[in-house]
């Protein structure tokens, strides 16, 4: 099969196309034959000797990507049989190995893709998809609050934008001027402009806020919410930095989002107060 190997840390030719033998399932896993796959900023960052270049970093050809869809050709599991379309975010943390035609995958890391659904949307939700799920559950938005997202354009925050409105909730969201009619196309309430506006002026008592570029932002975002609001930032920097920043909002509920949080968040997961 081709696949796109990582080779290096730095030049021009980090990434190469090669001929590998494909994947062979252990118990409990299915072969898929790739038909679209998203690059996240993970992705990037692992090329940087970041991300997940600690975790891969021994277990040569180096092949990244995480989120995938395509066909079933070989399964070990009960879940799934051959010419199953499936997709989803698979052996994160750790070596996805999607950049190739075919790939091996936990059956749990996989669901069935709906039919409404091509491969390359279905591709394209998985990470975004379900860190704006995690976020939603977490904070238990509930009909008739008022939600407000920073870069509600990104992947993360346009997902959110839509979970929010389909519970009911008021959304307003920051966003460049050429974003402002696809966000209200998805039921924006209210869109500001943060290349002229500041948000803090903008709009106050919010419920519930989703930081997803941190540092500051996230010390800003604190400043508009009710005594009892929930942020959630899914950009939280790491050790004693970070937690300084955020212990200004120490009598409001605060959360770290990732995917999956339990692995990828564990040193920055602060709530005030304590449940």
């Amino acid at each position: 099969m081709k696949a796109i190997v990582m080779e290096s840390l730095a030049g021009r030719n980090q990434l190469q196309l090669r001929n590998l033998p494909r994947p062979r399932i252990q118990s409990g896993e299915v072969l898929v034959q790739v038909k679209a796959l998203s690059i996240n900023p993970v992705d990037h960052k692992t090329l940087q000797g970041k991300g997940q270049y600690e975790n891969i970093k021994n277990d040569p050809p180096l092949i990244l990507g995480w989120d995938i869809a395509g066909v079933v050709v070989e399964s070990t599991a009960t879940a799934f049989k051959m010419g199953d379309e499936v997709f989803g975010m698979i052996n994160f943390p750790g070596h996805g190995k999607a950049y190739a035609e075919y790939v091996a995958a936990p059956a749990e890391h996989l669901a069935l893709k709906p039919t409404s659904v091509s491969f390359e949307i279905a591709a394209g939700t998985a990470l975004s998809a379900l860190t704006a799920y995690q976020a939603i559950r977490k904070a238990a938005v509930k009909a008739g609050e008022r939600v407000f997202l920073q870069g509600a354009a990104g992947g993360v925050g346009f997902f959110v934008v839509q979970m929010a409105k389909a519970l009911g909730a008021y959304v307003i969201g920051t966003a460049k001027t050429e974003d402002e009619a696809i966000l209200k196309a998805r039921g924006l309430d209210e869109w500001i402009n943060y290349q002229t506006t500041d948000f803090e002026q903008a709009t106050q008592d919010i419920d519930f806020a989703l930081d997803t570029l941190g540092a500051e932002a996230a010390v800003k975002a604190l400043h508009i919410l009710k005594p009892t609001g929930r942020l959630i930032t899914i950009r939280v920097e790491r050790g004693k930095a970070g937690k300084r920043r955020l212990k200004y909002g120490a009598y409001r509920r605060i959360f770290c989002s990732s995917i999956p949080a339990a692995k990828t968040c564990r040193y920055s997961l602060i709530i005030w107060p304590k449940d």
